[in-house]
């Protein structure tokens, strides 16, 4: 535990997690997160991290979680125009129907995937640590 983190800016930092956890509606919650980034920007580095951290993150899982459905989608839909091929090759509509089930169960996984980090990044914010999260696209640096 890092003392030297005031137990302020830990609260505001673990704060900003828990918004971001209890807004489920992406653009709501990237706005917010945006705006309380304006507001905390010069506050503390610490909150500063923090925060930048939490827009990235918000950010990008929603950017994944809207490339994933878009697959689902267009494997759902893929189906209609080829029943000509399906109908000669049953091993496509197979392969398109296990797709479909699969991207359904990645999107509930990095629904589960999302609450888990926003939860650890909370207890990081509130032992005065912090964590660079990997595979995050920087669209605040």
């Amino acid at each position: 535990m890092s003392l030297s983190v005031p137990i302020q800016d830990r609260i505001i930092a673990a704060g900003v997690y828990t918004l971001s956890l209890l807004l489920p509606i992406p653009l709501l919650a990237i706005l917010i997160a945006y705006l309380l980034y304006r507001l905390l920007k010069n506050h503390s580095s610490f909150i500063e991290k923090h925060v930048k951290q939490n827009i990235n993150f918000i950010t990008s899982l929603h950017i994944y979680l809207l490339v994933l459905f878009l697959f689902q989608l267009a494997a759902a839909n893929l189906g209609g125009g080829l029943e000509w091929l399906i109908e000669k090759v049953p091993l496509i509509g197979i392969t398109l129907t296990l797709g479909g089930i699969t991207s359904i169960f990645f999107l509930i996984i990095g629904v589960f995937l999302f609450t888990a980090v926003l939860l650890v990044l909370i207890l990081f914010a509130l032992f005065g640590q912090w964590y660079r999260l990997p595979l995050l696209i920087r669209f605040v640096k």
